[in-house]
């Protein structure tokens, strides 16, 4: 692979003796001359440059602002570069290798020194495209993975809202039908002997526990999958709930309607608002509507 080196000078000197070490190199090199910094962009804009060589005159002349600008440009700030000079003070060298150069000779020039250097860099910079290719690599395959790996769990968190919503859904339902039977069984009792009031109270309590245990077992099952951690910061907050309290922060924190409550509690909707209302106390809130976005961000 023939390596081409960007010499940046304008003393004919120089020149010559940098062109006939490239040229009796056993390496492919090939030399690109620019006078000037302008001349050296507009070269680099249209050929591959693998090492650019600078002069200290060219920078001293041109100013250190132009050479790090040309070394600003993302296509070029990973080309290595050596600068060389017949001296300089220390200062100058701190200020060339801010300006990217990271490699400097002295004049006269050593044709030894300077393909030893230019082989050097170059091989530097190969393994670091390298590195730089395994890296981007790694970072694409390791997007990928997460990428997949956000899928799946959104795929799982849109599931079990599924599963939740289906949940209270038939939660309401049997309710409502469950309502309508307590109801009818309500109006048998009071024609009902009074030898058989006390049992058919005791059913239909009994009706209405076993209804309200099974709605709320499999709405806390679902909520608890998707919210898994809801109750731990719902305590940790405010310690003292009770157990219809954070039952009532659950079926807030499912935005559900008074209604909804009602019918999932078997209760009419006045309790359900006397118990927002009490909740609301406990957590030092004004109103039910500051309860249901304190309830959202928990």
């Amino acid at each position: 692979m023939v390596s081409n080196l960007l010499l940046i000078s304008n003393l004919q000197e120089d020149i010559d003796i940098i062109e006939n070490t490239i040229k009796s190199s056993p390496k492919s090199y090939q030399l690109l001359k620019a006078a000037d910094i302008p001349e050296a962009i507009d070269m680099l804009q249209c050929e591959s440059v693998h090492l650019i060589v600078i002069s200290w005159d060219i920078i001293h002349t041109e100013g250190l602002k132009r050479v790090k600008h040309l070394k600003s440009r993302p296509a070029l700030a990973d080309i290595p570069a050596i600068f060389y000079s017949e001296g300089f003070y220390p200062e100058d060298i701190d200020s060339v290798f801010e300006a990217r150069m990271i490699d400097y000779l002295r004049k006269p020039i050593d044709p030894q020194e300077l393909l030893a250097r230019c082989s050097s860099l170059l091989q530097f910079s190969k393994q670091m495209h390298q590195m730089k290719r395994q890296c981007d690599s790694c970072m694409q395959t390791q997007l990928f993975k997460l990428k997949l790996r956000n899928e799946k769990l959104e795929n799982e968190v849109s599931e079990k809202k599924r599963d939740l919503t289906i949940s209270i859904m038939r939660g309401i339902e049997l309710s409502e039908r469950t309502n309508d039977l307590i109801a009818q069984l309500q109006a048998l009792i009071l024609t009902a002997d009074r030898s058989k009031l006390e049992k058919a109270g005791r059913i239909l309590a009994e009706l209405i526990e076993y209804n309200t245990s099974i709605n709320w077992n499999e709405l806390e099952l679902r909520f608890d999958s998707l919210y898994s951690d809801f109750y731990q910061r719902l305590e940790s907050r405010f310690p003292l709930l009770s157990h219809n309290d954070k039952r009532m922060c659950t079926f807030l924190r499912l935005n559900l309607s008074n209604k909804e409550i009602a019918s999932l509690t078997f209760q009419n909707i006045d309790a359900i608002k006397k118990a927002k209302n009490r909740l609301s106390k406990k957590m030092n809130l004004d109103n039910a509507s500051s309860l249901y976005q304190l309830i959202a961000g928990i």
